[in-house]
């Protein structure tokens, strides 16, 4: 008993942080640990209470564990159902302390069933410890076998299904909790299982606070320890419908669908036979550094709904390695393969896996190495309070980076930007700076260019320092396309703090603005 209720604790806390994941925003997710704490503490109150009142351990453990039971049908029936956000009034509150108060019920009972097992169970204290440690370790993995297969909230409902009929067996005979459990049992499976691939069942109804369009039937949708994954109809959109469109962009029409990242993070997925279909994305100035490199191995961080790769392929590179981290984000691109064949371009390979980590195994030298706009804002199921992609975000990431581009290759990476507030464009340079730094360069400014449209900024760094045709076709695509060219080899910056980056030469200083944003 002691094995199964750490571990189904344990794993109703990391299942929770997905849903809540996809229900509010990332930080918030994690009151879940909070919320264990409190269990734990509470439920410790709980069984310290009956232990001195004398009642007998079989039937308190079995009435806690239909509790445990209980408590997770309400807590999945109160997430998927109300609406959470950061507005500042009553409403908000209320909704907030809902969800904490239906979430805290199967942890304070699975946390008053382990106290009290500890405390009382005729076993050796460092036997118990090694049973709930190992089980708890075992519940944390759970998540990974259980995603995919079924969402979070399905997920929950099983293990509410386990905790009654383990109940049912600790409940001694003739006692009306075992009838219960049976019901319980019975009813949560009937519900899990009979929701499993149904939008009528355990659907989150209020993504990040707002309504779920109910008459929209997605194309493909996905859960998975990472992230929940969902792409909606494929429809016509105008040819703006870029990440950081010229403002030259011509008009037209283009077929394509948008997925979304645990309700929020988009990326978009376009349809298209061959990729001059797509040429459009010429006109995005985030794939710029194309236009200096378009040959040779382009590689791509974070393939999303493929565009990335579509844009590598319609300027006509030789080969295009992508990295993906969420395996629902490849299986959506299988999925849909009839409308974008990306997959099955013969010169695209696709590899499942943490960019950072295939990237320091890879031999492979690239002329172009992308990443644009890779954030999920998603709290993993690892329980850490960091994105799924921070680790891309990093001097020792960069240094990696550029020792994967070729000699003369770029190195490009594409954040959000605005004119007043230019902090995540600021860590940008602050990395490129210091990677180059480590390198050995002693003009960092020769070697990086930045420039913005829209509200993106991309920049593009190399190893050897920029030539004058690198120069003279940044200044065609300030002139042709009109994207603002923020840092460039051959003329002053325009912002102050970015032009204090770039004449750095002391690590504090450059760790000091890394830290923004």
């Amino acid at each position: 008993v002691l094995a199964l209720v750490s571990a189904t604790t344990v794993a109703a806390e990391v299942l929770l942080t997905r849903a809540l994941s996809v229900t509010t925003w990332y930080g918030l997710a994690f009151v879940v640990l909070s919320l264990a704490m409190l269990g734990l503490t509470r439920g410790s109150l709980d069984a310290d209470a009956a232990s001195r009142a004398g009642e007998p351990l079989a039937p308190w453990i079995a009435r806690r564990l239909l509790a445990l039971s209980v408590g997770l049908a309400i807590t999945v029936a109160v997430v998927v159902s109300v609406p959470l956000t950061f507005s500042l009034n009553l409403s908000s509150l209320a909704a907030l302390m809902v969800v904490s108060a239906a979430a805290a019920i199967p942890l304070v009972a699975g946390g008053a069933i382990v106290a009290r097992l500890l405390a009382d169970a005729a076993v050796p204290t460092p036997v118990l410890y090694a049973v709930d440690l190992g089980a708890a370790a075992l519940g944390a993995l759970a998540p990974l076998v259980l995603l995919g297969p079924f969402s979070a909230p399905d997920a929950l409902i099983l293990l509410a299904a386990l905790s009654a009929a383990a109940a049912w067996v600790v409940a001694p005979p003739g006692d009306r909790t075992r009838a219960r459990a049976v019901a319980m049992a019975v009813a949560s499976l009937v519900v899990a299982l009979g929701a499993r691939g149904s939008d009528a069942g355990l659907v989150i109804r209020y993504p990040k606070g707002a309504p779920r369009p109910e008459r929209e039937t997605p194309t493909f949708e996905a859960w998975t320890p990472l992230a929940y994954v969902r792409l909606g109809p494929f429809r016509q959109v105008p040819h703006w419908h870029l990440w950081s469109p010229s403002p030259n962009t011509p008009p037209g029409m283009v077929e394509a669908a948008d997925a979304t990242l645990d309700g929020e993070a988009a990326t978009p997925v376009y349809a298209w036979r061959t990729p001059s279909q797509l040429n459009i994305l010429r006109f995005d100035a985030t794939t710029s550094a194309h236009v200096l490199r378009p040959t040779g191995n382009a590689c791509v961080i974070g393939v999303g709904g493929g565009r990335d790769l579509i844009a590598a392929l319609a300027v006509g590179h030789d080969r295009v390695l992508g990295a993906e981290i969420n395996p629902g984000i490849v299986a959506m691109l299988g999925a849909v393969r009839r409308r974008p064949p990306t997959l099955d371009d013969p010169r695209v390979t696709v590899r499942l896996g943490d960019g950072r980590a295939l990237f320091a195994r890879s031999r492979m030298h690239c002329s172009v190495l992308q990443a644009s706009l890779v954030d999920t804002w998603a709290a993993t199921s690892a329980g850490a309070f960091a994105h799924t992609e921070a680790t891309l975000y990093t001097r020792e990431a960069w240094s990696i980076f550029l020792r994967r581009v070729a000699p003369t290759g770029v190195l490009t990476f594409s954040r959000w930007y605005d004119p007043r507030r230019v902090s995540e464009t600021a860590r940008l340079v602050a990395l490129a700076v210091a990677s180059l730094h480590d390198r050995g360069v002693e003009r960092p400014r020769e070697h990086l260019a930045l420039l913005a449209a829209g509200n993106v900024a991309t920049i593009l760094v190399s190893p050897a320092p920029f030539s004058a045709a690198d120069i003279a076709a940044l200044h065609d695509l300030e002139t042709r396309l009109r994207f603002t060219l923020l840092v460039t080899p051959d003329r002053p910056v325009t912002e102050p703090l970015l032009d204090a980056i770039l004449e750095a030469r002391d690590d504090a200083a450059l760790a000091a603005v890394g830290r923004l944003g």
